[in-house]
């Protein structure tokens, strides 16, 4: 037998879980399930069959902080056609990459430096997961869509990075403090995107990367509440 203050507590806290829990009813919507299961996205993100001149992608998408998707602009980088593994193989072989070893992103595990080659060589048949910066000799290799090749954004760029992988890749729920301009020169990408209002309903409970420790194939509805009837929004490229 427990002592009485001892068995007093486990009763207590067998009694709060049932009442936070709601023990008998049915779990919240999208509980247990990946994100963004909850409900359907608000809508998609606006996407245009072509690059708006500067003035207008200014005035109607940086202004207001609107996404939007430039459906095809990718094919006019020489990388589209020209990165296969067997050109970058041979051209930028050499190139020293941090790569890690998971395909579900884990930012309290370090990656470890490998060659291009050495990650062209295993990434489809392992969970290599390259998320580092172009090497320099490729980068002549990309452009940016016209209407940010003026008006000082390319003083402003912050880095440039290189997502790669044989697909299925997941990463945290975080907030980037700076825009992005995503290239996708293979292969698809769905996205959960949240506006200003519904992040700031979200706890971002690692402070250091902002960005959330809420499990993405596996919500916990009785831990994160805030994502029981979180608007959201839906970018599939």
């Amino acid at each position: 037998m427990l002592p009485f203050g001892e068995g007093m507590l486990v009763f207590a806290a067998l009694v709060m879980m049932f009442v936070a829990r709601g023990e008998g009813e049915e779990p919240p919507p999208g509980h247990l399930k990946r994100l963004g299961a909850h409900q359907p996205p608000v809508g998609q993100v606006e996407s245009l069959d072509y690059v708006p001149a500067p003035e207008d992608f200014y005035r109607d998408y940086i202004l207001p902080g609107k996404p939007v998707i430039f459906s095809g602009a990718a094919k006019h980088n020489p990388a589209f056609t020209k990165w296969t593994d067997a050109y970058m193989m041979e051209k930028y072989g050499d190139a020293e990459v941090m790569v890690d070893f998971r395909k579900k992103e884990n930012r309290d595990r370090p990656g470890e430096t490998l060659t291009l080659q050495n990650f062209l060589l295993n990434y489809n048949s392992s969970d290599y997961y390259m998320v580092y910066t172009v090497p320099e000799p490729m980068m002549h290799e990309m452009y940016l869509p016209s209407c940010l090749s003026c008006g000082g954004f390319t003083r402003r760029l912050a880095d440039y990075v290189m997502w790669f992988s044989s697909g299925g890749t997941k990463s945290h729920l975080h907030m980037d403090n700076i825009d992005n301009v995503l290239c996708m020169i293979s292969g698809s990408k769905e996205w959960f995107m949240l506006d200003r209002e519904a992040g700031a309903a979200v706890k971002l409970d690692r402070h250091e990367g902002a960005y959330s420790t809420v499990d993405v194939d596996s919500v916990d509805m009785y831990q994160y509440p805030e994502f029981r009837n979180l608007p959201w929004w839906s970018a599939n490229i």
